[in-house]
């Protein structure tokens, strides 16, 4: 029987077999993509992992401000009920924070903030929803010095992705020719699974496309629909991109939020077929990315809608 290896070796794969690739490499300590891969097929319900950690850290930083510092804002207290997100809050941001300005204005380092941060919570789960702050000058502290910025970031690196793929393709004995068209089945792969951080609270993967292409008509070219006329005819196709949305249905009025999780460069109109082609709400053709995908390295295109 031929394997999943071999039959991406020949180029003759479907995303059945890059799946079963990444569940035999999900504990090899690859890497956190080739995990995060895994985890997302095997774990529905879970509270780690690099997706949901950068998606439930930037919720956070959202939901800080929304909470503690909008027109709508309510007192920051040290003891009694809080969101989920509080502590996932406080330790990340002590994580990624300067030492020296801790030190400045929290006269604390790190490993001192982090210690504390995990004293504040008699709940040692990773999304506890209660808080018993002993020491508010602690927590006034360092919520004043976090709250001055939001950061936002790709979850994954695309350098740092294609050096995982290229670990398991030379165990395989994969060319690595056949890199683009794996990463493009990981992302059929990865579109619409979702996994749920808290009750009530979930992250969905989508694919979008980056940047549109476009083509340029001239002085005289018209768009249907548009008196003004345009210079250009807009395309569906760019530089595909994985994108993580969360779905809020906790009851606590956040708004959900949406962020990249890996920008592929691969650009979509020589792997999705033309039937996926539809038009945005503006009239604009888009691919439809919400219907159900497969991918087939003998078909072309490679990616079409499930039959």
């Amino acid at each position: 029987m031929v394997g999943s290896g071999a039959r991406i070796r020949n180029g003759t794969y479907t995303d059945a077999d890059i799946l079963a690739l990444y569940m035999k490499y999900r504990e090899a300590g690859i890497g956190p993509f080739t995990r995060e891969i895994g985890d997302f097929i095997a774990h529905s319900r879970r509270d780690r992992g690099a997706t949901l950690d950068t998606t439930a850290y930037v919720f956070a930083q959202v939901a800080f401000f929304q909470t503690y510092q909008s027109d709508k804002k309510r007192p920051l207290e040290p003891k009694g009920k809080c969101g989920w997100w509080l502590k996932h809050y406080f330790l990340t941001k002590a994580k990624e924070a300067n030492e020296a300005e801790l030190l400045k204005h929290a006269d604390m380092t790190k490993k001192q903030a982090k210690n504390a941060i995990e004293s504040w919570f008699d709940d040692k789960s990773a999304y506890p929803m209660r808080i018993n702050c002993k020491n508010p000058n602690e927590l006034y502290r360092l919520a004043t010095l976090f709250c001055r910025t939001i950061v936002g970031k790709n979850v994954f690196d695309l350098d740092a992705v294609k050096l995982e793929i290229k670990q398991i393709f030379q165990k395989e004995g994969i060319p690595q020719t056949e890199m683009d068209d794996f990463i493009i089945g990981t992302c059929v792969l990865l579109s619409g699974k979702s996994a749920e951080i808290v009750p009530g609270f979930a992250a969905t993967v989508e694919l979008a496309v980056g940047t549109t292409r476009s083509i340029p008509t001239g002085k005289d070219g018209r768009w249907p629909g548009d008196p003004n006329g345009w210079n250009v005819i807009p395309l569906p196709d760019g530089n595909l991109t994985v994108c993580v949305k969360t779905k809020n249905e906790t009851g606590d009025g956040l708004v959900s939020i949406a962020l990249e999780l890996l920008d592929t460069k691969i650009d979509t109109e020589a792997y999705f077929s033309r039937s996926l082609i539809t038009k945005d709400q503006h009239g604009f053709p888009c691919l439809d990315f919400d219907a159900p995908l497969s991918f087939d390295a003998t078909a072309n295109p490679k990616v079409s809608i499930v039959v």
